[in-house]
This record gives structure tokens, sequence and C-alpha cells, in this order.
């Protein structure tokens, strides 16, 4: 009598896998290394950006930061708004991020230290509704020294060749009258650079500027006001004078 393996082969279930699942194997692993990419650039712009890229910039940097406006401020008009401008007049430059950094010179205006309160470099700026995580502290600021960071992911902020945008805005909440040294890139606080969109450093032109506090409405109000009365007095004792000499 001839033997089959008909109950033995039906048990096996093994079979070779199709061209489909094969397909899409291939598929899932790639979609999982993409994934591990993305979220390994991520965190390698994290990491850079919180430890602080503070190479100094040498010669003249692609990239200038300047005064847009409010270089004279005041109680009623406390802000300055700093620009960043594409020196580069052929090439566009994409911008992976910002470690920002300012020193005030001692005794002069104080900013305050809660994000976007003092230091915004959020709203109205080339990184607005491209950061990744909001804007975050850079070491501890201070009323007179701070260091903040943007890291503008997934999508990069980007300069045209020769283009110039709205870095960001300080506003302070002291204002002791007089001309007042603003540094950008003191290596005792940090040194203000910007990332390219792996994480390279780009060259800097750091301003070194002044921002003057002058008095309010009610204090020019004061000052005049005295003045004037100094003058009346002076005009009403000089004719007592001359009389008492005669």
């Amino acid at each position: 009598m001839k033997r089959t393996s008909d109950a033995s082969e039906g048990l096996n279930t093994n079979h070779a896998p199709s061209q489909d699942d094969a397909a899409r194997e291939r598929r899932e692993s790639r979609g999982t290394r993409q994934n591990g990419d993305r979220h390994r650039t991520q965190w390698v712009l994290i990491a850079a950006f919180c430890v602080g890229v503070t190479a100094p910039a040498t010669g003249w940097g692609q990239l200038i930061v300047d005064f847009s406006s409010g270089t004279t401020i005041s109680s009623i008009s406390p802000s300055m708004t700093l620009s960043v401008r594409n020196s580069d007049l052929v090439n566009p430059v994409s911008l992976g991020g910002v470690n920002f950094f300012v020193k005030v010179q001692d005794g002069g205006p104080t900013i305050s230290t809660t994000p976007a309160s003092g230091v915004d470099l959020l709203t109205g700026t080339l990184f607005s509704g491209l950061a990744l995580g909001g804007q975050f502290a850079v070491g501890t600021p201070t009323s007179l020294s701070q260091g903040w960071g943007v890291i503008a992911f997934p999508v990069a902020a980007s300069l045209a060749a020769g283009q110039t945008k709205q870095l960001g805005t300080i506003t302070f909440d002291s204002f002791p009258t007089g001309d007042w040294l603003l540094d950008f890139g003191d290596p005792s606080v940090g040194v203000t650079a910007f990332a390219d969109a792996s994480g390279n450093t780009i060259d800097v032109n750091h301003l070194l500027g002044t921002v003057t506090v002058v008095p309010e409405p009610q204090a020019y109000a004061l000052v005049v006001g005295f003045g004037l009365l100094a003058v009346a007095l002076a005009k009403r004792s000089l004719p007592r004078s001359r009389h008492s000499k005669g």
C-alpha cells in the first residue's frame, strides 16, 4: 500500500513571501530610516544650539546684524528693532537657526528676562512660524546680558541675495539717560551666530553700537520749567542789584 504524506504536508503552513509582501517590507524599512534621519537631524540641531555656537566670525561675514529702528528709546518708546542682511548679492542663504546674544553696558537700560518680553526673535521676524519649540534661553538671562536661541525646523528660514529681514526686537524696562553700548558678540556672554540647515556656522558681522535713552516728556517739561523760573528770578534780581549800587 502506497504511503502518502498529505497529513504531514497539511500541517506545514510556512510559505515563501510574495512579491507584494517583500515590497511592503522594503517601503516600511525605508520609511523607518527616513524618520530616524529626520529625528537625528532635529536632535543634532537642538544639541548644537543648546550647547551654543560661539565660534567668532572671521573677516566680513555674509550676514550683517544691524539696527532697523529705535536706537533712541524712552519709557514712551521702549523698543528697538534689529535686522539681518545677506551681504552676498548673488547667492541666497538658508538659515536653520540663530544663537542671539546681547550685552548692555553696565549701568545702562535693563532688559526683561521673560522670553519675548525683553528679546523677541519670533514676532514679525524671519523665523516667525518656523521655530521648533519656540524661543529658548541659552545660558541664564540677566537684565544686562542675555542669550536666546531659535531653531527653524523642518523648514529653514531664508534670505535672498542682498535681502534684509527683521531679526528681532529688544524692549527695555529701565531708562537711565545717556548713550549706552550694546554688544552682540562679547565673548564673556556669547557671540551671536547663525547656522545653515545642516547646523554649520555662518559668519556674521557683529554690530557694536549704542542706544540713546532720552528723558520722558514730563522730565523735559520740568527741565524747561526750572530753566524759565531761573531766568525769571535772575531778571527780577538784576534791577535791585543796580539800585543798591546807585
